[in-house]
């Protein structure tokens, strides 16, 4: 990569929306309560979304940026279809991928 697009990337990140529980929460059509929960879940698997869960394993006051709101997404469609134990197995394969 350029130093360009790195510059151009981090700028456009500098502008992304950002959204507060509760707008997420009703977008993804959960309670407020289940969304603190997919976070601290997903968090465990997503890299990404560890910005949101402090040192000690509970959501930190930051607003939710719109390139994480796929993420939950995601981790709210995939446990409305799928036992937990599948959520982790998929959420692993796909994501531990991406660090290698």
């Amino acid at each position: 990569m350029t130093t360009e697009l790195l510059i151009t990337n981090d700028m456009i990140a500098l502008y992304e929306k950002e959204y507060s529980r509760e707008e997420v929460a009703r977008e993804l059509n959960i309670s407020t309560r289940t969304l603190s929960r997919y976070m601290i879940f997903a968090s465990d698997f997503i890299p990404d979304l560890g910005v949101y869960v402090d040192e000690y394993g509970t959501l930190n006051r930051k607003k939710i940026e719109s390139s994480h709101l796929e993420y939950l997404r995601e981790v709210t469609d995939l446990l409305r279809q799928f036992s937990r134990e599948r959520v982790i197995k998929i959420l692993t394969r796909k994501y531990s991928q991406t660090e290698n």
